[in-house]
């Protein structure tokens, strides 16, 4: 990944970064200090963004933001209702989510989905994510289907980039 100092986009950001930070210590944090830490989220936000010609859609985050909390929250639900049963018999499976978008937009997906409760771990290859779920009583294909379809609502290319 090629960083592009003193270009624009990146003035700006670390701007940003650093006047959040600098309101968020209310003064009180060395200046050095500040714009180390301004320094290293910039960098960090240019190595995990998007890409060229990517960028999250406002509306769509907005709306998801809540999709994910509730069903999170119903996720949990099983997963306590399962470690309370008496006799626990588990049967965990796999799987597999094939995904159409750029490394950068299939990393997150398969970061949410790792947040999942009920979901082990999640393996991610180019263009698919296998998802190890706890118990097949968790595993709701049509909720997969629909989170995904979600996620890739996010994401839309633009003609410009920042």
């Amino acid at each position: 990944m090629k960083f592009t100092f003193f270009s624009f986009s990146f003035l700006v950001r670390f701007s940003l970064f650093f006047g959040t930070l600098l309101i968020l210590s209310e003064g009180r944090l060395s200046t050095p200090l500040l714009l180390m830490c301004a320094l290293g989220l910039t960098l960090i936000y240019q190595a995990v963004s998007l890409g060229k010609g990517h960028r999250l859609h406002l509306g769509n985050t907005l709306r998801f933001v809540p999709f994910f909390l509730y069903h999170s929250f119903l996720g949990a639900l099983g997963v306590a209702k399962l470690i309370f049963k008496r006799d626990i018999a588990l049967s965990p499976r796999y799987h597999t989510l094939t995904l159409r978008g750029n490394p950068s937009t299939n990393a997150i997906t398969g970061n949410v989905f790792s947040l999942m409760p009920g979901t082990l771990s999640v393996a991610l290859r180019p263009h698919a994510l296998t998802l190890h779920i706890l118990d097949e009583s968790l595993f709701d294909e049509a909720l997969i289907q629909q989170t995904h379809q979600k996620l890739e609502s996010l994401f839309i290319l633009s003609s410009g980039s920042a």
